[in-house]
């Protein structure tokens, strides 16, 4: 029966690679709706603006259009901070995701050094099934001479 002596060591990888896993799966989709966030910001301050520019041609008081482009700007704005959060984000998921990505890669070291000792194994274990037969067919072999 093979027994991988660094098995404990391999499943260490293997938990730190699904921890990495989902590290990065949380970054990813928190990049996602911080993205989400942003469209429907995009989305409100262009809807001002076109209905903005419906209304140009009826007479507005100055008060009026000034709350608008104020409002306009506020999202503005708004639309400036959402970016930056989601360069963050970004720069955060990418981080999370070099590591995933050496621990995948640790994680195959091990799974090729389990791998070249069960091949090894198997061929030791092979060697030692034919030293066993031949050794048997011997001692047929001299008990029919004699």
């Amino acid at each position: 029966m093979f027994k991988f002596d660094m098995e404990a060591v391999l499943d260490y990888r293997v938990q730190i690679e699904e921890q990495c896993q989902l590290a990065f799966s949380n970054a990813v989709k928190c990049l996602q709706s911080a993205r989400v966030v942003l469209a429907e910001l995009q989305k409100e301050r262009n809807e001002l603006i076109r209905n903005f520019t419906k209304i140009q041609g009826k007479a507005l008081r100055a008060d009026v259009i000034q709350r608008h482009f104020a409002f306009i700007e506020y999202l503005k704005g708004n639309e400036e901070e959402q970016m930056t959060v989601i360069r963050k984000m970004e720069e955060e998921a990418n981080e999370k995701r070099l590591l995933l990505l050496d621990a995948m890669k640790k994680r195959k070291v091990m799974d090729t050094l389990r791998e070249k000792k069960m091949v090894t194994y198997l061929e030791d274990m092979a060697a030692k099934d034919r030293k066993e037969q031949d050794d048997l067919a011997i001692m047929k072999f001299g008990n029919g001479v004699k």
